[in-house]
C-alpha cells in the first residue's frame, strides 16, 4: 500500500505538540504500523501567503489524481484543512477516487466504505476547525479595534514611524523614525505649496532617499501617505477615526491643505466600462485562480461580433488556460444550473 503524509502547522501550534518534527515522527511511525509505503511528504505552513498555501493544496490534489495513492495520512482532521471547500474536495476524493484518510491521533481510517456516522464526524470536525479559525479571526479583529480605540496603532507603523516596545518590554507602541520622519514632513510641506505634482514630488523624495521598505517611493505609495490622518495624530481603523497616542509629524491645518490640493488635482474620473460582460464577475481561472477578462471582437468579413473570455494570467504568465467564446461559457452555466433542484420546502 502506498500513501503520503500531509503535515500542517502554524506558529501557535508549536507549543501544542503540533510542531512539524513531532507530526512527521508520529505519521511515519503510524504508516510503518500499517505497512504503508510513504511516497511523498507535504509540509504546509499556515504562516505562508494565502496564494502559496492554495498552490500547495492544488499540488496535493494533482498528486492524488496523477499517482492515485491509497492513503492520505494526517495527524488530526484539523491538520488536513480548515477550509470547508477544501474539506469537501477531500471528501469527494474519498467517495469517487477511493482515497483512504488515516487520522493518526484517533487511529481511524475514513474511506468510501466507512459508515455514515464516521463520514459525518470527519466533516463535522473539519468544519469545527473552520469555525474555530473564524472565531479566532473575529477575536483578533476585535482586539485590534480596541487597541485603535485606545490610541495604539495595531499594525505595522506607517512610513516615517517604526514599531517599538515600551520601557517594560511588554506593550507595543509606535515611535518616530528619525531618518524618514523629516522626509514625510517635507512631502506635506512641498505639496501644500502648490509647486509640485505627485510625480515630481515622488521623484524629489526618491532623490532624497525615501523608501517604501526597500523599494523607491511610487505615486500610489505617496498618495497613501498624503491621505493618512496618522501623521497629524489620528488613527484610521475599520473605517473609523480615533485619537492616537503617538507623536504627530504635521498639523491638522497642513493635512487639510494637502487634502484640498489632492482634490483639486484629480485630473480624471475613472471611465465606466463600455461593455457589461455577463459572466466576467462570476469566473476565476480553474488552474491558478487568476481573474478572467473579456473582450468583444468583430468576426472576419463582417460576420458579426463575438465575446471571448480568457485568463488574465496575473498569477502565472504561462497559464495554459484556453480562450472561450461566450457561447461556450453560457453552455457551462446552463449545464451546471440545470443540475440544481429546489423542492417545495426549500422554496417556501
Amino acid at each position: 500500500m502506498k500513501g503520503f503524509l500531509w503535515i500542517r502547522v502554524s506558529s501557535t501550534d508549536q507549543s501544542s505538540g503540533y510542531s512539524p518534527d513531532a507530526q512527521l515522527r508520529a505519521l511515519r511511525e503510524a504508516a510503518a504500523r500499517k505497512s504503508i509505503d510513504i511516497v511523498k511528504e507535504f509540509n504546509v505552513s499556515e504562516s505562508a501567503k494565502t496564494s502559496e498555501t492554495r498552490k500547495q493544496f492544488r499540488d496535493l490534489i494533482n498528486f492524488i489524481n496523477e499517482y492515485g495513492p491509497e492513503y492520505l495520512i494526517a495527524y488530526a482532521i484539523d491538520r488536513i484543512t480548515r477550509n470547508p471547500e477544501d474539506l469537501n474536495t477531500i471528501h469527494n476524493l474519498i467517495q469517487k477516487n477511493g482515497l483512504n484518510v488515516f487520522i493518526v491521533d484517533q487511529n481511524k481510517v475514513v474511506s468510501k466504505n466507512s459508515d455514515p456516522m464516521e463520514k459525518f464526524t470527519f466533516l463535522m470536525f473539519g468544519n469545527i476547525a473552520y469555525f474555530d479559525n473564524m472565531r479566532r479571526a473575529a477575536n483578533a479583529k476585535m482586539e485590534m479595534l480596541e487597541k485603535a480605540r485606545g490610541g495604539t496603532f495595531p499594525s505595522k507603523a506607517p512610513v516615517g514611524y517604526r514599531n517599538a516596545v515600551d520601557a517594560t518590554g511588554q506593550k507595543r507602541t509606535v515611535v518616530v523614525d528619525p531618518v524618514k520622519a523629516p522626509l514625510i514632513q517635507l512631502a506635506f510641506d512641498l505639496y501644500a505649496q502648490d509647486g509640485y505634482s505627485l510625480a515630481t514630488l515622488r521623484d524629489e523624495l526618491n532623490r532624497r532617499g525615501l523608501r517604501q521598505k526597500t523599494t523607491p517611493m511610487s505615486i500610489y505609495g505617496l498618495e497613501v501617505i498624503l491621505h493618512n490622518p496618522f501623521y497629524y495624530g489620528s488613527i484610521r481603523w475599520d473605517k473609523q477615526i480615533f485619537k492616537g497616542t503617538h507623536e504627530p509629524l504635521i498639523s491638522v491645518d497642513l493635512f487639510n491643505r494637502v487634502q484640498a490640493r489632492l482634490k483639486e488635482n484629480q485630473s480624471y474620473a475613472r471611465p465606466k466600462s463600455k461593455k457589461n460582460f455577463i459572466f466576467k464577475r462570476y469566473l476565476r481561472c480553474g488552474l491558478y485562480r487568476s481573474g478572467i477578462t473579456a473582450e468583444e471582437k468583430s468576426g472576419a468579413h463582417k460576420s458579426g461580433h463575438y465575446v471571448y473570455y480568457k485568463c488574465t494570467k496575473s498569477k502565472n504568465r504561462n497559464c495554459p488556460q484556453p480562450i472561450y467564446r461566450e457561447e461556450e461559457i453560457d453552455k457551462m452555466f446552463l449545464e451546471n444550473i440545470g443540475k440544481l433542484y429546489i423542492d417545495r420546502n426549500i422554496a417556501e
